[in-house]
């Protein structure tokens, strides 16, 4: 018994010892651990700089630092690990394995995978990218930068305006656009002062109707139906509440503009009629009463426009003449003309001026720019009117000198005017103070815009690929061999890139790079960028009402589409304005880096735009003030047939 007893002592002695070792070990990994992951976790604020105390990170549990994150500002603080030694390479592979063998000796530089960013202090210098291997395009940008040159042009505040009388609102249209006030506007100036909505302003959308027939027939109506990838629109009774009696009631209002009762109408969508539309009715139902049984529009349900300027062709080939291909665009837009004011005006107009909150600049796109976008060389979709009538087609978007359809808020466009936003809007980058965001023109987006083919010499046609082979250019010449296109070491003025190839031929990749998310860059990480490149494609822009609404940073923007916005987004006060073929990016660029108070105040006049300009009800009083630029327009008011069977597409 005493010889077990002391053998078991001997192995408890043992266990004590080799547990003691393994506690040991282990408290020292939690440690390293610890250790390790404090390198990851979101610090509890930003930089220690003067002012920066207030903003703090989020505390998402969902928000996760990876271990090499995308370009953010500001940026933890925190101390980074000694790089690691990288292995020695491999030895060369056989020259027979090799098709095409370069030189035996080492590369002067670096490989991708070990970068060794310069010295602190230090900044890098310019150097010689190498040369393509032989199966890569050879992509030159054809550029020469210029200044960009800024206005310093002025727009009063919205919130701080009086609204004009009945009277003067009526004195005001007939001024602006030379006739009377359609038999609508009383409701409709009604409608928009509940709505708090800029009533003077909605006087110019009568230029979108200028180029339009006068009057517009029911035959028109069911032409432009017949077109493909086209929705009726229709104010009517349900089936069950049509008397089948021919209305005249002209508008269900008397002479005074008071509404008759009449049954319930509701905005059908034609493809099925008898049940309300809910979309098209959360745009027009609030003043749908308003307008005569069995009104209906037509509106295009593709992004770009259907409906050509006769005898104008928008769409160029490569014989262009060669002042064209040469020329950089306007030094700036130019300012619409306005009539001269009347001496016997029972309204001081002169007064007024300053109430009406449009856009004055004149947006056309000249044809000098053609060949800097490449929708006008070659369309990725063409649906157009086969016969080439002049029809009343609501569109999302048009260019200005190429189109005629009528640019209104479309429902899915007006509904981001509402506070829901998706949730990768979250404030995180919005929220931070505008003088401590990364101070890059930040950009992503797809290749669309035109079809681009194999041949990279006629890729300078395409605006999107000239962004992003101008960044691609700049970040070869800013950073050291070997930094990825997107990396926190180095941040050239411009950060650029395609994160999807569409309507492109397959040398895209060999020269811009695998797309997808290693380059994917959410709004909430963009709005942590000083300054938002917004550009057009085959369409217009969906993200520039986000930029204005959420991002509160600077918006710099190349267009040749314009969509309803433009009524009141003005250059140089709610954005800078870029030439097409982005000779100027670099300096606006620098402009607005030597400018900050100015460059602040241009994005908080964005913001302000978006939050009270832009609104659901902004939307609402516009979609009314082109609406009723149809009624008065249309033929057979107040007797309208009823919608039959919709007719075959053509």
């Amino acid at each position: 018994m005493l010889r077990l007893r002391g053998v078991h002592k001997l192995a408890i002695a043992v266990l004590a010892i080799a547990g003691l070792i393994a506690l040991s070990i282990a408290n020292g990994r939690l440690v390293d651990l610890w250790s390790e992951s404090s390198r990851y976790s979101p610090p509890s604020k930003s930089r220690t700089q003067e002012n920066e105390a207030n903003w703090y990170w989020t505390t998402d549990p969902a928000f996760k630092l990876p271990a090499d994150p995308l370009p953010f500002s500001p940026r933890p603080n925190q101390p980074q690990p000694p790089p690691i030694p990288a292995p020695a390479p491999p030895p060369p592979a056989p020259v027979a394995q090799v098709p095409i063998q370069l030189e035996p000796k080492p590369p002067p530089s670096p490989p991708p995978a070990e970068p060794h960013p310069p010295p602190p202090n230090i900044p890098a210098q310019p150097v010689t990218p190498p040369s393509p291997p032989s199966d890569v395009p050879h992509y030159v940008l054809d550029i020469k930068h210029v200044p960009y040159v800024h206005e310093n042009f002025s727009m009063p505040n919205r919130t701080s305006l009086r609204t004009p009388s009945f009277d003067e609102a009526k004195a005001y249209y007939t001024y602006v656009t030379g006739r009377p006030p359609p038999r609508l506007y009383k409701p409709f100036y009604d409608f928009s002062v509940e709505q708090k909505c800029n009533v003077l302003s909605m006087a110019h959308l009568h230029t979108y109707f200028e180029n339009l027939p006068q009057n517009f027939t029911p035959a028109m109506f069911d032409q432009a139906a017949r077109m493909e990838r086209t929705i009726e629109v229709i104010v009517g009774p349900k089936p069950a509440d049509d008397d089948g009696v021919e209305e005249r009631d002209d508008c269900w209002c008397d002479t005074e503009g008071n509404p008759l009762s009449h049954p319930e109408y509701i905005v059908q969508d034609g493809r099925a009629m008898g049940e309300e539309e809910i979309h098209w009715a959360n745009l027009m139902k609030p003043f749908a009463k308003w307008f005569p049984k069995n009104f209906r529009i037509v509106t295009n349900e593709l992004d770009w426009p259907r409906i050509k300027v006769a005898g104008k062709e928008c769409v160029f080939k490569d014989d262009i003449p060669p002042e064209y291909l040469t020329y950089t665009g306007p030094d700036t837009p130019q300012l619409r003309k306005m009539p001269p004011i009347p001496s016997n005006s029972t309204a001081n107009l002169t007064n007024l001026l300053p109430l009406d909150l449009s856009n004055p600049f004149n947006l056309s796109v000249p044809p000098s720019m053609f060949p800097y976008h490449g929708f006008f060389y070659e369309p990725s979709e063409q649906h157009w009117e086969p016969s080439g009538a002049v029809l009343p087609v609501f569109s999302p978007t048009i260019v200005p000198g190429c189109h005629l359809d009528i640019p209104f808020p479309t429902w899915y466009a007006a509904h981001s005017a509402v506070d829901l936003v998706g949730p990768d809007l979250t404030p995180q980058g919005a929220d931070i103070p505008f003088r401590n965001k990364t101070p890059v023109a930040m950009w992503r987006g797809s290749s669309h815009g035109g079809v681009s083919h194999d041949d990279p010499k006629t890729w300078n046609r395409h605006h999107r690929l000239r962004l992003a082979m101008l960044s691609n250019d700049l970040h070869k010449q800013t950073c050291p061999p070997g930094v990825p296109l997107w990396n926190a070491s180095c941040e050239p003025l411009v950060d650029a890139h395609l994160t999807m190839y569409m309507h492109a031929g397959g040398p895209l990749g060999k020269v811009f790079g695998p797309a997808g998310h290693t380059v994917f860059v959410p709004y909430w990480k963009q709005f942590g960028y000083k300054y938002l490149i917004d550009v057009d494609g085959n369409s217009f822009s969906e993200r520039l009402h986000t930029f204005f609404r959420e991002s509160k940073s600077l918006v710099m923007r190349a267009r040749a589409f314009v969509d309803w916005m433009d009524l009141w987004a003005v250059p140089y006060v709610h954005y800078i304005p870029l030439k097409l073929d982005w000779s100027d990016l670099l300096s606006a660029v620098r402009w607005a880096v030597d400018n900050p108070d100015e460059a602040e105040k241009i994005a908080q006049r964005g913001r302000e735009l978006g939050r009270n300009g832009l609104r659901w009800a902004d939307a609402h009083c516009q979609m009314f003030a082109l609406m009723m630029e149809v009624d008065e327009r249309m033929v057979g008011r107040g007797k309208l047939p009823k919608r039959g069977k919709p007719a075959a597409k053509t």
